[in-house]
Parts: C-alpha cells; sequence; structure tokens
C-alpha cells in the first residue's frame, strides 16, 4: 500500500519553508531598514533591495524544501506493509 501520508514518495515539504527552501531573516546589512547611511547620503540596501528583509536557506531541510516522512520513515509504504524478521 501506499503512503496516504507522502503520495508514495517518501518525503513531504518543509512545514517551516513551505517547501521553497528559504525563509524570510531581517537583512544584516541594513539591520532591517531598508537603508544605508553613506558619504553620499541615505541610500536603499542594495542586499535586501530596500525590504529589510532577505532570504536564506531553511535550516530545518537544508534549503531542499523537503523532509523524510515521518509517517512511512520515508519508503513510501504503510508500516504495516513492512515487513519484520522473525526473531
Amino acid at each position: 500500500m501506499v503512503c496516504t501520508t507522502c503520495n508514495g514518495t517518501g518525503e513531504v515539504s518543509c512545514s517551516k519553508c513551505k517547501g521553497t527552501g528559504s525563509v524570510p531573516s531581517k537583512c544584516d546589512e541594513c539591520k532591517a531598514t531598508g537603508k544605508l547611511t553613506t558619504e553620499k547620503g541615505v541610500l536603499e540596501c542594495d542586499i535586501c533591495n530596500g525590504s529589510g528583509v532577505v532570504s536564506i536557506k531553511c535550516n530545518e531541510c537544508f534549503g531542499g524544501g523537503k523532509l523524510v516522512c515521518e509517517a512511512c520513515g520515508g519508503t513510501g509504504g504503510k508500516e504495516s506493509d513492512i515487513e519484520v524478521p522473525p526473531e
């Protein structure tokens, strides 16, 4: 039988990054203000394009966007289908 949680793939989308592999974070360069003070005046931060937010690699899935399905342990089948050898 196929695992209904992962549809037999053995993987599920990461819940932290929603499968994108990246998560938003405050821009360190401009301290999340979107602006940089330079000798030429106040400029838009070129790292975050003035938004104050950058995307960083998700630390839950390490940027892959997928995690091993906990329902089937990554096998893609239901746990009841896995044969356990006799002792």
